[in-house]
């Protein structure tokens, strides 16, 4: 694999689709690529979140169900961090992009080597 953090994200991203549609990846698409940070940040814009500020949270903590008076919108920049919904669990990794509607109950549980993201909040 190539060394840079795009080349991570975009075969990152390959294999999660080729899991996704339960085939094997053998080989790479050049086009195809995870979100990468100026464009997300480029999308909160348009989406008229304000300016977007990096969060780390620390290994193998739980937050138990909550909500937030915000919506919120992150890029994950490190680590993983699963997000629980009702009875839907999903987890995010470098590149993948999660969203919270205001006032959703959720809980948080952030991977083995904590996580950081870039996140936008609007109310």
């Amino acid at each position: 694999m190539e060394g840079s953090i795009e080349a991570q994200l975009r075969e990152h991203a390959l294999q999660k689709i080729a899991r996704g549609v339960k085939v094997k990846l053998h080989y790479r698409f050049a086009e195809a690529h995870a979100m990468d940070r100026n464009a997300f940040t480029e999308s909160l814009t348009k989406e008229g979140f304000p300016d977007a500020v990096v969060v780390t949270r620390e290994a193998n903590v739980e937050m138990e169900v909550h909500e937030h008076p915000f919506e919120a919108k992150a890029l994950i920049l490190e680590g993983e961090l699963n997000i629980r919904v009702g009875d839907e669990e999903r987890a995010y990794h470098v590149g993948d992009v999660f969203h919270v509607p205001a006032n959703k109950p959720h809980s948080e549980r952030y991977g083995p080597n904590g996580v950081t993201y870039l996140v936008g909040r609007k109310q």
